[in-house]
């Protein structure tokens, strides 16, 4: 493949000086059908790749795409295309990733971090038929658990890291790029960690799942300064967390689910304290939860994986939450998202499964049924994003197309375009 891009790049030089100075001219088809961009660019509905072979565009304005974290397998990006979910691409050296989290957008251009168990916390930029690494960060390793938020409001996002070693670990962006902000050592083993302004003070607070409770870390104000705020009084070993104001008086609440335990919900007093409002009946292993008004009445629901049980949705009605619908048969669920992935305005559900195909469950007016499986199963963690794609620039749905018509959807992770998010649990 290199040695024919190459080819192609050297017969393109030759092709531009002939061709100079005609607007609109273009290469033939080498031997292999390919057509090489001009100085002019390519033909109408054809896009320039970052091979500078003119490729079929299917005129896409947005990309909707699933990041995935899998373990013992690659992993994996798959784009929402024409009413199916595709495989885009393989990370071939990234085999046991355990966390994902979308960042944010700048010149239609994606971010993206995946921490893994026993390789570096990565960072990718997505745009285009191109997927970069911009860093790769060694002393970050084990990283159960990433989340970016704007914590000191400067306009870039910085990030969470739960490393897995008794430690919590923040990184400020800055202009050289993610730098060691803040670190929290005084906790048991840490899992899921979830941002949100709890005290309503305009500063974005920090919850941590540990293995021996839930701590929540208040923003000081200063540059990378946290203070332990609260501590939840029951000591569980809890693996997930999440915001939501559940009762609708402007406040963050906290929900937690463990090891086969129940889940919990603490309401914000008002005053900076949570207060233990609700426990389900249903126990299980929870490695993470997702909130969202599935069902449009204005109150955020809750989504819940469970390990070796099926998942669950828990309507909430102004803070009573009830069970409304579990997944049938067998599961080992390990990550749960809402997204409305079709774009009809409901939030669709998709279950990142473990020992099975994964799965995504259509939301039709707040009635959830089974939608499609997956090419995807050892998933660990997942998240879904959309962003807009640049004038004239390819959408991943053409990546994923490309990659099915060459038969390879793998990249080394490392750079390029090539042939290639908070959250997460378990070790």
């Amino acid at each position: 493949m290199r040695v024919r891009n190459r080819r192609r790049r050297a017969a393109h030089a030759l092709f531009i000086a002939s061709c100079a100075g005609h607007l609109g001219c273009f290469h033939p088809t080498f031997e292999d059908g390919a057509v090489l961009c001009g100085d002019a660019g390519c033909p109408s509905g054809m896009v320039c790749t970052t091979d500078d072979v003119c490729r079929a565009t299917d005129g896409a304005t947005t990309n909707v795409v699933l990041a995935t974290a899998r373990e013992g397998s690659p992993a994996r990006i798959l784009a929402y295309c024409d009413g199916a979910i595709v495989p885009a691409w393989d990370l071939a050296d990234l085999t046991d990733a355990r966390s994902v989290a979308w960042g944010g957008v700048h010149e239609r251009v994606q971010d993206l971090a995946i921490g893994s168990l026993d390789d570096s916390l990565r960072l990718f930029t997505l745009g285009g038929d191109r997927l970069d690494q911009t860093s790769s960060l060694d002393s970050l390793r084990f990283a159960r658990a990433v989340s970016w938020a704007d914590y000191d409001q400067d306009g870039a996002l910085d990030l969470a890291i739960s490393d897995g070693a008794a430690s919590l670990t923040l990184l400020r962006s800055e202009p050289n790029g993610l730098q060691d902000a803040w670190t929290a050592d005084d906790m048991a083993e840490p899992w899921d960690v979830a941002w949100g302004d709890f005290d309503r003070d305009g500063r974005i607070d920090l919850a941590v799942a540990t293995s021996t409770g839930t701590n929540v870390y208040r923003s000081t104000g200063q540059a990378g300064a946290f203070s332990r705020a609260w501590t939840s009084p029951r000591q569980d070993d809890t693996r997930s967390v999440a915001w939501a104001d559940l009762d609708h008086d402007g406040d963050l609440d906290l929900i937690t689910g463990g090891i086969d335990g129940p889940l919990r919900a603490y309401i914000s007093d008002g005053h900076g304290g949570l207060v233990e409002a609700w426990a389900s009946a249903e126990a299980g292993d929870v490695p993470d939860l997702a909130v969202g008004d599935y069902d449009r009445d204005g109150d955020l629901d809750l989504a819940v994986a469970v390990r070796n049980g099926p998942a669950r949705v828990y309507r909430n009605d102004r803070g009573a939450l009830t069970l409304a619908w579990s997944s049938a048969g067998a599961h080992s669920t390990w990550s749960v998202d809402w997204f409305d992935i079709d774009g009809d305005g409901d939030l669709d559900l998709t279950l990142g499964n473990h020992d099975q195909a994964s799965e995504v469950v259509r939301n039709q007016g707040g009635a959830l049924a089974p939608w499609t499986t997956l090419d995807v199963d050892q998933v660990r963690n997942l998240a879904w994003a959309r962003w807009p794609v640049a004038a004239g620039q390819p959408s991943l749905c053409d990546r994923a197309r490309w990659a099915a018509e060459d038969g390879s959807t793998s990249t080394g992770g490392g750079g390029g375009g090539g042939h290639h998010g908070g959250g997460g649990g378990g070790p």
